[in-house]
């Protein structure tokens, strides 16, 4: 489904929604996260009810109410393209439903948005008085699973765009969606949760914890997480034996050799089950055949996981692992 949202005093945005459920309201928490002073923390939601191939708009009990085409409701209501939804002073046009007619039993198949979309989005960072851009309206859309390679000489954008897509940083103009959700206008909290919860990354420099064991290492994102310690115990004993470390838990990441502790930033990065991982020249550190042995592992956790992997490199034995392979020159993105 997409949905044009127009706030007072905004510039109109776009939000495509995933086959689910999406709440709106002024807390950063919803999906559709509004800063209309009329509008309460969790104020409606929209259902995609898979029996009926139908989306409701369903009012959470507001201050102000929800109102379609008009009309204040009263529970729940069957919503249609073209449709109107008014919460507070913001009016939400529902301009696609994004459905196939194609039928599997009795389920609506729907298109799902793309996992990461970026259009025209540009970053300019100021260095005293000039001005350096660093991506030149770049366009991207990756899906879910992908296995894909930024290829480009150092000072491209490469890295500024891995910081994008990463929600490290945001474009200084143009759009950019995580799973459907438009982050430009994101909380630093939000922005930092999403990141928690969503991707996951792998760095050059492995950027392990010198006084952490590699279990503690791997288990680090979990505790932030706030995950159960017996939960985080089994979860990190599972995903340092994928990795090929076992026997290897206890040792601080001195006692490991580089292909070892890429392999436990791997395990570290997989850990919390994220939708994808970012990795910014994986194998830059590593030599020819430790690199190879690298590669193989993170094509085997995209095959079975179905985690979508992006790399930013210049290392050509990348390219054929890549199933596609972008080049990014001056701060402009080419496939």
């Amino acid at each position: 489904m997409k949905l044009i949202i127009r706030e007072p005093s905004k510039k109109a945005r776009e939000f495509a929604m995933e086959p689910g459920t999406c709440s709106m309201g002024r807390s950063q928490e919803n999906d559709v996260a509004l800063n209309d002073s009329q509008v309460s923390r969790k104020h409606a939601r929209i259902v995609f009810i898979s029996y009926k191939g139908a989306f409701v708009i369903e009012d959470l009990k507001s201050t102000n109410g929800v109102y379609l085409n008009e009309v204040k409701i009263s529970g729940k209501e069957d919503l249609n393209e073209g449709d109107i939804i008014k919460i507070g002073d913001t009016l939400i046009e529902v301009a696609s439903l994004f459905r196939d007619e194609t039928l599997q039993g009795q389920t609506i198949i729907m298109k799902p948005a793309h996992m990461i979309s970026l259009e025209k989005a540009t970053k300019v960072y100021k260095l005293g008085k000039v001005e350096v851009n660093a991506l030149r309206g770049v366009d991207l859309q990756v899906e879910e699973g992908e296995f894909i390679s930024v290829c480009g000489p150092s000072g491209s954008g490469k890295s500024t765009l891995l910081n994008l897509i990463g929600c490290i940083d945001i474009p200084t103009s143009g759009t950019m969606s995580i799973m459907g959700k438009d982050v430009t206008e994101f909380s630093d909290s939000a922005l930092s949760a999403l990141r928690n919860s969503t991707i996951g990354f792998i760095f050059q420099s492995f950027n392990l914890i010198p006084v952490l064991s590699a279990f503690e290492n791997v288990e680090y994102p979990l505790v932030i997480l706030g995950m159960p310690k017996g939960e985080r115990a089994g979860r990190v004993a599972r995903m340092i034996q994928e990795v090929g470390l076992a026997e290897f838990g206890k040792h601080k990441p001195e006692e490991l050799s580089g292909g070892q502790r890429q392999r436990v930033a791997i395990a570290r990065a997989l850990v919390t089950g994220p939708k994808m991982v970012l990795a910014d020249e994986p194998t830059a550190n590593l030599d020819s055949k430790t690199g190879i042995e690298i590669l193989d592992l993170m094509q085997k956790m995209n095959e079975e996981h179905n985690t979508t992997f992006i790399f930013s490199t210049h290392d050509p034995k990348i390219e054929k692992y890549a199933k596609k392979i972008y080049t990014m020159t001056d701060g402009m993105l080419s496939l």
